[in-house]
């Protein structure tokens, strides 16, 4: 019998398929989790750069608390309107910090992005971390005109 099997060689490519398929799709999953990430802490620096603008903006003789109250209302609310159905939750695991220092703004935010189809592969969570830094310069005032074609 077993002369008879190592000259049989019938089947082999179902079985080279089948297990190609599973490496591919353990590596797409990975991927598609990688990718979810990235979008993930994308919002996340979208979100903290609102936020040190937002508190750059405002005037020179703005005080510290009012500027740093500021930047995180706009973070959380930036945070808020960006998130989408079906995508990996955002859980910011500290508050954001900002620090100003007169006309500067630094601001940074730590979390974790919760996926749960990463649970087949054992990935479900990953951890992100973003800064931004913004300045106010001296500049002329600036005017724009913005059109209303709606009308």
């Amino acid at each position: 019998m077993a002369s008879f099997m190592r000259g049989n060689e019938k089947g082999n490519v179902a079985i080279v398929t089948g297990l190609s398929l599973a490496v591919l799709t353990g590596a797409a999953g990975a991927a598609t989790i990688y990718i979810q990430s990235l979008n993930a802490k994308e919002r996340v620096q979208a979100s903290l750069d609102a936020a040190v603008l937002s508190a750059t903006a405002m005037t020179t003789g703005t005080n510290e608390a009012t500027r740093i109250k500021t930047a995180k209302a706009v973070f959380e609310q930036n945070l808020k309107d960006t998130a989408v159905d079906g995508e990996p939750e955002i859980v910011i695991t500290e508050d954001p910090s900002f620090l100003v220092n007169q006309t500067q703004v630094k601001g940074i935010a730590k979390g974790k992005v919760r996926n749960t189809l990463g649970a087949a592969l054992g990935i479900t969570e990953m951890d992100i971390g973003v800064d931004a830094v913004a300045k106010k310069m001296q500049s002329d005032p600036l005017c724009i005109l913005a059109l209303n074609r709606s009308q």
